[in-house]
């Protein structure tokens, strides 16, 4: 009875800390996922030769502060770096203009996007078909880096200042996403609900 007492009072306390979005995401980060709501890491069941969406999405961006929101996002510079298979095609969710490649990414936005009410805004939409067995992605620093924030990715608000932003895996060495591939990729997103299921 006592443990049982236990883990209802801690979840308990846990709700009170949580979001009212069910989300808390570390400062500016970046990932690729199956969906615009940053909820999957993965693709599974991918045939040979198929083509496939991946979102690239900015989650909870701020000031270097960590606590100042940013609400417009100006643009982005980071490296997608698959361990198989190609990307064909990289747009973006408005006019823009990207001085790099479809995985070397340096874009600037003729208008700034607007971050969603829980904290996530997709800056890029990748084309990726998969020509081998299953696949990784990292995120690296774009080439050249910015010199500016030469040891992390970067966006800009809607002044255009340059804003550090990292891995969602928060390792520079682990993947953000897989295709055809369950290895654990690093999360910085947790809910009251994987909280919960420990206790079940």
């Amino acid at each position: 009875m006592k443990k049982l007492f236990f883990a209802v009072s801690a979840l308990a306390a846990l709700s009170l800390l949580a979001p009212s979005s069910g989300f808390a995401w570390d400062p500016s980060h970046l990932g690729l996922y199956a969906d615009e709501a940053a909820t999957s890491w993965h693709i599974m069941d991918a045939a040979p030769y198929s083509s496939h969406t991946i979102y690239v999405v900015l989650t909870n961006p701020t000031q270097p502060d960590g606590t100042t929101e940013v609400d417009f996002v100006g643009g982005f510079e980071c490296m997608i770096i698959p361990s198989g298979g190609l990307v064909t095609g990289t747009v973006f969710p408005v006019e823009s203009v990207n001085v790099g490649t479809n995985t070397n990414i340096i874009v600037g936005f003729a208008d700034p996007v607007a971050v969603g009410p829980d904290r996530i805004v997709t800056v890029a939409t990748v084309t990726y078909v998969l020509t081998v067995d299953s696949a990784t992605f990292t995120l690296g620093l774009p080439d050249p880096p910015n010199p500016n924030n030469p040891t992390a990715m970067t966006f800009l608000d809607a002044s255009l200042n340059e804003l550090p932003c990292y891995p969602s895996s928060s390792d520079w060495s682990l993947p953000v996403f897989g295709v055809n591939d369950d290895t654990p990729v690093g999360s910085e997103v947790s809910s009251f609900g994987s909280v919960k299921s420990l206790y079940r």
